[in-house]
């Protein structure tokens, strides 16, 4: 189908290509067999054209860029955060090891202390 053709080159799944460019036809189809009920109803004509097809193409592959240009930019800004995440992580745990030897290095001084407060307090 003309559809097909126009969307050969748009990355699309392989399972749903067939239900896509199935949907673009039922969509013609629909809007002719609409077209035709509106005639009826109202005795008013509504132009179905081919081009209305080549454009419903158009802004479908129009859309599919920009809604994939959307996400790629989402993207772009989660995997930012979660470097951003990861590089916490990371500076936590040398700053978690820092701290130990600190922690160690404040109990030996604190005993110091206590024995040297001991000494003096006994003078």
């Amino acid at each position: 189908s003309v559809a097909s053709v126009f969307l050969a080159e748009e990355q699309l799944p392989d399972a749903n290509r067939g239900d896509i460019i199935e949907h673009m036809v039922l969509v013609q189809e629909s809007a002719m067999t609409k077209s035709d009920d509106y005639e009826l109803a109202l005795k008013r004509y509504n132009y179905v054209t081919p081009k209305n097809y080549l454009d419903f193409i158009s802004n479908y592959k129009k859309s599919l860029k920009e809604e994939r240009k959307k996400i790629d930019s989402q993207v772009a800004r989660l995997d930012g955060g979660l470097q951003k995440l990861i590089q916490a992580a990371k500076e936590v745990d040398v700053m978690s090891e820092k701290l130990k030897v600190a922690k160690a290095e404040v109990d030996v001084k604190s005993k110091e202390v206590k024995e040297m407060l001991e000494v003096i307090s006994e003078n």
